[in-house]
């Protein structure tokens, strides 16, 4: 069994386009990007490749994501042996800060206020980087795509080390507020 991965995936068509929530399968992976422990480096699957991240995922002693539960793993079930990424180990970050507070918090608003390091840019950003296709903007792509990976990765050793984290309190504009978590 291979160690822990951080992974995230960006689709090449919104909910909008596809008909709504209720058709993950139809949002096509663009590109993804995973982090793998055991080699200490970032991966980057084009949706060519994307049965690769998939073995990698099915292979892993802890798949760690952010809403990968209700989204990415969605979105790879579309892909031959996706459905297979689902059974591994799973760590969601998003969805275990959830159980706590009882309301979803943003990747930005986490990495912000623990990391002090904002996201690289937005999803409909990706979309569009995704859409023009041209070699810079599908570097930007990547590079976002990335980033989203690393906050990730930093938000879930932070919390391992720390056992909180932090993020912008909607009832006090600009100031933090704290979660404890244990994983």
């Amino acid at each position: 069994m291979a160690g822990p991965v951080v992974f995230d995936v960006e689709t090449q068509r919104s909910f909008q386009e596809v008909g709504g929530r209720n058709n993950f399968r139809a949002l096509g992976i663009s590109v993804a990007v995973a982090y793998h422990y055991d080699s200490n480096e970032y991966v980057t699957y084009w949706e060519t490749g994307i049965e690769k991240l998939i073995k990698a995922i099915a292979s892993s002693s802890l798949v760690i994501g952010f809403n990968s539960r209700n989204f990415d793993y969605e979105v790879l079930a579309a892909y031959p042996g996706g459905e297979r990424a689902r059974e591994a180990p799973t760590l969601d970050l998003m969805e275990e800060v959830t159980k706590i507070l009882g309301h979803r918090l943003s990747l930005e608003s986490l990495a912000t206020a623990t990391l002090n390091a904002p996201k690289a840019g937005s999803g409909l950003q990706a979309l569009d980087w995704w859409k023009k296709g041209d070699p810079e903007s599908l570097a930007k792509l990547e590079f976002y795509c990335r980033e989203d990976v690393r906050l990730t990765k930093e938000l879930y050793e932070y919390g391992k080390t720390q056992g909180r984290l932090y993020y912008q309190d909607r009832k006090r504009p600009g100031e933090k507020a704290m979660v404890h978590v244990s994983w």
